[in-house]
């Protein structure tokens, strides 16, 4: 009972003072677990205005150009494969990777492209180049010129098919023939001579 009446009598300014030392213990505490090594900022790698933005140029003029757009263009458009140089802003000719306008970027890379054999268009054969090839962004040319090699395919589509749409037939309607029965119940006596199921099928 004492140590209660003790508390109750303390005065204002020791419960402040009390608080107080708290606070600062607090404090110092929390500030001895901070420190460490300096904050960096990272270095940008790309263009900030460069080719991996949003198209906001003119539309597709055809049905060719959007599946250039969609296949072809989009994938080579970024800065880590050929919109690095093959753009309106660098000026590496041919323009195939621009991204003021597709239309212009689908006309430069017709330049480039077999439509007969993609495998044997220049996209390829630059990627593929000895020893390194051109702006490959694999360790492998071959791989790049594979993957390049589909990206034309997938536009321009595959010369003695005509293109890789996939064309569903539907069976031809057949009745069902002669089929088994099975009994009512798999022990009924008297079926085929045998009272099992298994000699009924």
């Amino acid at each position: 009972m004492t140590k209660a009446i003790g508390m109750a009598t303390r005065t204002p300014l020791q419960r402040s003072l009390r608080a107080a030392t708290v606070a600062v213990l607090s404090s110092v505490i929390l500030a001895a677990c901070g420190g460490g090594a300096a904050t960096t900022s990272n270095p940008l790698t790309q263009d900030p205005g460069a080719n991996n933005s949003t198209y906001t140029g003119p539309v597709a003029r055809d049905g060719d150009v959007l599946k250039f757009q969609q296949e072809f263009w989009s994938n080579t458009k970024t800065t880590d494969r050929c919109g690095s140089c093959h753009n309106e802003t660098f000026g590496q000719v041919p323009m195939f990777a621009r991204n003021d306008d597709v239309n212009l970027a689908y006309d430069a890379a017709l330049t480039r492209t077999n439509r007969d054999q993609p495998s044997l268009s220049e996209f390829v054969s630059k990627v593929i180049s000895p020893p390194f090839g051109h702006n490959c962004w694999v360790e492998d040319p071959g791989v790049c010129g594979s993957i390049m090699t589909t990206w034309i395919e997938n536009w321009v589509g595959l010369a003695e098919g005509g293109g890789r749409e996939i064309v569903l037939t539907p069976p031809e309607s057949v009745d069902p023939g002669e089929s088994l029965n099975f009994p009512p119940d798999a022990f009924t006596p008297g079926l085929n001579g045998s009272n099992t199921f298994a000699s009924t099928i």
